[in-house]
């Protein structure tokens, strides 16, 4: 984390940071959970340094570092980068310019788009917190019915990512923290999904 926000504080020096671990220097201006509404104004990045944590712990591929931009209020870009995941996977985007996969560590890169399959034909990635609520839990079991596949991810991030770079159908998650989907939400939207 400590070098994502040095290397974005030289270059965007009036930058303000939401994210999930607190920076040791009392220097960096952090937005605190407190404080969201101030995400509204100026330039954000939301950085999530290892979102799958208990997977990242256990040394499982389901963790990605992820950071996402906002600029007064609206999403702007965003990049989450797995590097167990297919020798290195990068999904990286940017409001009105689109969205690109990178796998191999950048040896094969793409535009990505959100896949339109039948919902038979559907893969579909439920977030972990989900088996932790009844009522999300009896959907999801619902939803199973009627898809190809479904499997759960550890990373919010990275669920997200997979969605925008149209491996998935969708993602069910329940409520995230803002750094979980900061960087996902405008790849998602970029890439022509909701």
């Amino acid at each position: 984390q400590r070098k994502v926000l040095d290397s974005c504080r030289k270059r965007f020096p009036d930058a303000r940071f939401l994210t999930e671990e607190k920076a040791h220097d009392a220097g960096i201006p952090l937005i605190r959970d407190s404080d969201i509404q101030s995400l509204y104004q100026g330039l954000v990045f939301g950085v999530d340094p290892i979102d799958g944590t208990a997977e990242f712990r256990n040394q499982l591929w389901e963790w990605c570092m992820s950071i996402g931009v906002m600029r007064d209020g609206i999403h702007r870009g965003g990049v989450i980068y797995a590097p167990d995941v297919r020798g290195g996977t990068a999904v990286i985007g940017n409001r009105g310019r689109g969205v690109f996969l990178a796998e191999r560590g950048g040896l094969k890169v793409e535009q990505t788009r959100i896949i339109s399959p039948s919902r038979k034909e559907s893969v579909v990635c439920v977030g972990i917190d989900c088996a932790r609520l009844p009522s999300l839990n009896r959907f999801v079991n619902k939803a199973a019915e009627g898809v190809l596949g479904l499997k759960s991810i550890g990373s919010c991030a990275l669920g997200l990512a997979f969605v925008a770079a149209g491996r998935i159908g969708a993602l069910v998650q329940p409520h995230q923290k803002p750094w979980d989907w900061f960087a996902g939400y405008p790849l998602v939207e970029e890439a022509g999904g909701k």
